[in-house]
């Protein structure tokens, strides 16, 4: 009951002891009502909360999309005799790209701390990938798949 209240009291911009002061001064029928009005509003926010969490994760996924199908791209090109292409710099950066990469990192900040913004992580990203090693050196066909991949990013 104390977090559906605290969530609805941060939603209307109130203090938690404002919000509680409010609800103490209903009467029971208007406390009723109202208890079944901020649980309903918790919920809505909770899944809204969700949807945006969803969303960041799809754009995310969108944007490392961009190197792994360059990447694929040019994995798809195979020469028969694999042996020396396989050394190629350029090969094992593609094979780099595909790789899953499992990230076990766990935040230091407390909650409400700055942190790193999706826009500013993705932006970060796409940098490192998008513009990772010489245009030859790179899982990139050439200048004009490189910058398509900037335009989409940005």
């Amino acid at each position: 009951s104390s977090l559906v209240h605290n969530a609805v009291a941060t939603a209307e911009g109130m203090s938690q002891e404002a919000y509680a002061t409010k609800l103490a001064a209903l009467k029971r029928k208007a406390w009723t009502q109202r208890y079944i009005i901020d649980v309903i509003a918790w919920l809505v926010l909770n899944s809204a909360r969700s949807e945006e969490k969803r969303q960041e994760l799809l754009c995310q996924q969108s944007l490392h999309n961009l190197w792994r199908s360059a990447a694929c791209a040019y994995l798809g090109t195979a020469p028969a005799a694999m042996g020396e292409w396989l050394k190629e710099d350029r090969t094992k950066l593609a094979l780099d790209e595909l790789r899953g990469r499992v990230d076990y990192l766990v935040s230091n900040l407390l909650p409400g701390e700055d942190f790193e913004k999706l826009e500013e992580r993705l932006r970060r990203e796409a940098g490192a990938h998008i513009g990772k090693g010489s245009l030859g050196n790179s899982v990139w066909q050439g200048e004009a798949a490189r910058d398509a991949a900037r335009a989409v990013a940005e």
